[in-house]
Parts: structure tokens; C-alpha cells; sequence
């Protein structure tokens, strides 16, 4: 696994996926529980949330902790917090369909919501590579063919960007940034 570079003076760009690339977040519940946790995590934990979105199978962050901290540590926290509730959701769902997400971990089965691994992280370092790193979470749903407008997104911070909607998170845009 590679070293995350924690550096209070950078942007963290942050992608992580579901277990085996299941496509979980197609549940609408699963969505906004996540964002539901995510507004909590970074109230709780003093962490600048820049961007995100949540796609059905994987999630995107732009993050900035305005204090030195380990970030592997805080992402922990929030993807165990929510796994453990969507996990004991998607059990209570469709029992059947929760077994797809089992594995086995030092010889006992155990159920995984998260691909192992800290996922895809990169610092971002100037306001223009923050600015791409933005635009390009918020078209993701547009890539994908999911809506015609970024702002059309339900899971994302677009609509915060675009138009000054904060309806699931508000978001508070950095002095540096603007």
C-alpha cells in the first residue's frame, strides 16, 4: 500500500470504491447515508470539504484539513462508520444479496461494503489543478451518462458550485480558493 503524503498546505483529491466494484450507491438510501456520514465526518473532524460526489459504485473527494493529521486515519473512520450501517442495511434488505459482499479474513467470513485498499489519492497543489479536480467530480455523473447537467446530480456538490444550492452539504469554500 502506498504512503499517503499529508501536507496541511495541499488539497487532497480522494477516490475509493465499493467492494468488488458492486454498484451499491444505485440504492438511494445507500447514497444519502453516505452524505449523511460524509457532512457529519467533516463537521466532527474540522476537514474542509471542497468537493464530492457519489457514483454507483465508487466515491470522489476533494478534501483540505486545515491542520496536520492523518488523513489515512480519518477516512478510516468515516468508511467503517458507514460500511458498518450499510452493511447491517443491505443485510436487513436482501439478506441473499448481502452474502455477494463476504469475505474471507484470517480464516473467519467477514462482510466488506469498501474495496481494501486506500484507494486513489493525490494532493493537489495550486487553485488551478483544485479547480480541475472540482470540474472533473462534478461531470463524472455527465460521463456517465447519468444526467445531462452536472447540477442535475442529486449526490454531488455541483449544485453548491453552479448555482449556491447547498440542499445536502454546504460547503465552505476556502479564503485561498476564491
Amino acid at each position: 500500500m502506498s504512503k499517503r503524503y499529508d501536507d496541511s498546505a495541499h488539497a487532497r483529491y480522494l477516490t475509493f470504491g465499493c467492494f468488488r466494484r458492486k454498484h451499491l450507491f444505485r440504492d438511494p438510501f445507500l447514497a444519502d447515508l453516505f452524505l449523511e456520514h460524509l457532512d457529519l465526518w467533516r463537521r466532527q473532524e474540522g476537514i474542509s470539504l471542497l468537493a464530492y460526489v457519489v457514483m454507483s459504485s465508487h466515491v470522489h473527494l476533494l478534501v483540505h484539513i486545515d491542520k496536520d493529521r492523518d488523513l489515512g486515519k480519518l477516512l478510516s473512520t468515516l468508511k467503517r462508520l458507514f460500511g458498518f450501517e450499510a452493511l447491517e442495511y443491505l443485510k436487513s434488505k436482501s439478506p441473499a444479496s448481502a452474502l455477494e459482499l463476504t469475505a474471507l479474513d484470517h480464516g473467519k467470513i467477514v462482510y466488506r461494503f469498501w474495496q481494501a485498499g486506500g484507494g486513489y489519492d493525490r494532493n493537489v497543489f495550486s487553485d488551478d489543478a483544485i479547480r480541475k479536480a472540482i470540474e472533473y467530480i462534478h461531470n463524472n455523473p455527465v460521463k456517465a451518462n447519468l444526467v445531462e447537467n452536472p447540477e442535475d446530480y442529486v449526490w454531488s456538490s455541483a449544485r453548491f458550485w453552479l448555482l449556491g444550492e447547498g440542499k445536502r452539504i454546504t460547503l465552505e469554500i476556502p479564503g485561498w480558493l476564491r
